[in-house]
């Protein structure tokens, strides 16, 4: 990259840096604001785990490898 180059993308508010050589971040730019505004607005975000979620999740995460640590230990 050269100075000119790197100056230009360290400026704040300067948008997102281009790669003028290759031209591969021109393309890649409506496709990551369109999926940065996806992000931002939460639209398509889901709902919290209901309570069969959570049950699962705590016997799979923390009470499954507690019980596989004490049979270990004590066999």
């Amino acid at each position: 990259m050269t100075n000119q180059e790197t100056s230009a993308s360290a400026e704040p508010g300067a948008g997102h840096p281009t790669i003028s050589k290759t031209g591969i971040a021109e393309s890649l730019h409506p496709e990551l604001d369109r999926r940065l505004a996806a992000i931002e607005s939460g639209a398509e975000a889901g709902s919290d785990f209901d309570a069969v979620s959570w049950v699962w999740m705590l016997l799979l995460g923390v009470v499954l490898p507690l019980v596989l640590l004490i049979w270990g230990w004590v066999g």
